[in-house]
C-alpha cells in the first residue's frame, strides 16, 4: 500500500501519514517511466529529439522516494547532500 497524503487544518501542524511499500513503489516507478515512452514518446515519433530526450530519461534516470518525518525541524537538503557524499564512489561508477 502506498499512502502518501497531506492533511492541512487551520491552526494545526501539517499531518502527513506516509506508508511506502517497496514492491508497490517499484511497480509504480516502472509504470511512470514507461508512460513517458508509451504515451508521450509516441506523440513525437521515435526519430525526434523530444522522443530521444524522453528515452534518455527512461534509460538513465532513477526515481527515488524521500520521506522527511521531521518536516518541522529537519533539513532534507542536508540528508540528501550527506547521502550523495557517502555514496560518491557508487554514483561515479554509474
Amino acid at each position: 500500500m502506498n499512502a502518501v497524503t497531506w492533511g492541512v487544518f487551520k491552526g494545526k501542524e501539517v499531518i502527513q501519514p506516509t506508508v511506502v511499500d517497496h514492491n508497490a513503489f517499484l511497480i509504480w516507478k516502472d509504470e511512470a517511466f514507461l508512460s513517458w515512452i508509451d504515451q508521450w514518446g509516441v506523440i513525437y515519433g521515435e526519430e525526434t529529439e523530444s522522443y530521444k530526450f524522453l528515452r534518455n530519461i527512461y534509460d538513465s534516470f532513477y526515481l527515488v522516494n524521500v520521506v522527511d518525518n521531521n518536516f518541522v525541524n529537519g533539513d532534507l537538503n542536508k540528508v540528501i547532500s550527506d547521502f550523495i557524499e557517502e555514496n560518491q564512489d557508487l554514483i561515479n561508477s554509474l
